[in-house]
């Protein structure tokens, strides 16, 4: 096609060598951009069919995924024509990307016991997501400080001024990486690499020291592989760390290579996709601090560009433990012998907690598009009776086990 002579070139174009999105993905509106992008993308997107990959776990919840999988089906279905046919006073899809992106992030922070409430949250994100800037530190008189000491008071943690901005910091650059991730990933449609998860875990955890013993400086972890061992739990490891490099050079040309097949295909499981990476990139653990909360951002950029959707995960106490019980599971099965795994993938359980989710937060995605206003996130986990998911009789006992083992996975 020739290149009309009134066209403006791109300043990247001008500048070859310059990545704009690293200067420019701080001072974007968020949900504005997300929007748009998602909207305009959503008509090519259709043309993969929903397609449910066999690596389901089909004992441990009692939601059958068959079922589960073509609800979600259905609900996307409807939930397409509506994001597409938004008009441009209906703030109802950008209120639900500010509400789900804060409680994903909020969420994920609870699970490390970091971060601060959601209030707070919800308060910081808002700013970052809207390109606003927020001061580096605050005082002791400053709106913030008080509800952020009272919150870790309240979990009985360490509450001193440096705690404090730690746990703001924590929530600052935990919204900062969401926004350059999604802003690579998602609007501007870069394929993963290992470089944008390096800058996306340098982000997550700048001027932020590693939760062990040396407090590590960001600057001698932040986006750089480690050099030394990690462990996992009594029976699983991670990848040695001279295996690392290989390792995550594997993974991410087996997700692109995966994502290519797809498109050609025109075939497509989302929740499968997201999940086999999150789990594999989480169970190298490429990094010494942080992997938890970077594979659960990647898991969702991925659900977002091709589902529209962020999935809060760990909404409270209950959905946090179901969360960590599953994950670590998962590394169990994976550490197992081929004979030992009864013929299922390791990410299995995961996938199915996720799709089990991604339900859910599809219908609740259509009931807000439909009413034309988006619902509280945050209330509408606490007016739920009971969860989406259940687990099976037969392994009540099992998870006591588990429930032990839960403070190892980040």
């Amino acid at each position: 096609m020739a290149t009309s002579p009134h066209k403006r070139n791109s300043i990247a174009g001008l500048f070859g060598g310059l990545n704009i999105s690293k200067t420019t993905y701080k001072t974007i509106n968020l949900p504005k951009a997300l929007r748009n992008t998602i909207r305009a993308k959503l008509p090519s997107n259709a043309k993969l069919i929903w397609k449910m990959d066999p690596n389901y776990d089909y004992n441990r919840f009692t939601p059958d995924p068959d079922e589960v999988f073509e609800e979600c089906v259905g609900y996307f279905g409807k939930v397409q024509p509506l994001i597409i046919n938004l008009k441009d006073e209906d703030q109802s899809y950008n209120d639900y990307l500010v509400e789900s992106m804060v409680m994903m992030i909020f969420t994920s922070n609870y699970l490390e016991n970091a971060g601060s409430s959601q209030p707070i949250t919800l308060r910081i994100c808002k700013e970052i997501f809207a390109g606003r800037e927020l001061p580096e530190e605050i005082g002791e008189r400053d709106t913030e400080y008080e509800p952020i000491q009272a919150y870790l008071m309240e979990k009985k943690a360490q509450s001193d001024k440096s705690a404090v901005l730690r746990s703001r910091k924590q929530i600052i650059q935990h919204a900062y990486a969401l926004k350059y991730i999604t802003h690579r990933m998602v609007i501007e449609g870069e394929a993963l690499s290992e470089s944008l998860l390096k800058e996306t875990h340098r982000i997550l955890t700048d001027g932020i020291d590693a939760d062990n013993e040396d407090k590590d400086k960001s600057e001698t972890y932040g986006g750089i592989y480690r050099s030394c061992s990690v462990g996992w739990t009594c029976f699983s490891t991670f990848a040695r760390p001279e295996d690392v490099p290989k390792l995550m050079e594997q993974a991410v040309a087996a997700f692109n290579t995966e994502v290519e097949e797809a498109i050609s295909k025109q075939t497509l499981d989302p929740f499968d996709l997201a999940t086999k990476y999150f789990h594999r990139i989480l169970n190298i653990h490429p990094f010494l601090d942080g992997n938890s909360r970077l594979t659960r951002l990647m898991m969702n950029t991925i659900l977002l560009k091709y589902v529209g959707i962020v999935i809060p995960i760990g909404r409270d106490s209950i959905e946090a433990d179901k969360w960590k019980e599953t994950v670590t599971r998962a590394a169990e099965i994976q550490a197992a012998e081929d004979e030992d795994r009864g013929g299922k993938v390791a990410w299995a359980e995961v996938s199915t907690l996720v799709a089990i989710q991604g339900r859910s937060t599809l219908r609740g995605l259509k009931d807000s598009l439909e009413a034309g206003k988006s619902e509280d996130i945050f209330e509408r986990r606490k007016s739920i009776v009971g969860y989406h998911w259940d687990t099976s009789s037969e392994v009540e006992e099992e998870e006591c086990y588990y429930s032990e083992l839960l403070r190892s996975v980040e």
